[in-house]
């Protein structure tokens, strides 16, 4: 597990390296990267990723939206009572 989460983090670096060159060609667009490279890229991530998936099977493949704002991701959690 650690070594697919490690193969993930240099692609999030690689993305975040090369931003602007990704922008001029992909923006508004999702890009697939595997080693350092893009294989393919969709308006549509769901497409996009069935199509990678299906290409390059389940591996450590990241796929951000190419945008010049940072997104922010919101995750909801549940709620609970604490019982005293």
């Amino acid at each position: 597990m650690k070594i697919m989460e490690d193969k993930l983090k240099v692609e999030i670096n690689k993305f975040e390296s090369n931003k602007t060159t990704y922008l001029e060609k992909y923006e508004g667009k999702y890009i697939a990267l595997i080693d350092g490279e893009v294989v393919d890229f969709d308006e549509n991530f769901s497409i996009l990723a069935k199509r990678v998936f299906t290409k390059y099977d389940y591996r450590p493949i990241y796929m951000p939206l190419v945008t010049k704002e940072k997104r922010k991701i919101r995750i909801a959690t549940p709620k609970f009572k604490l019982k005293k």
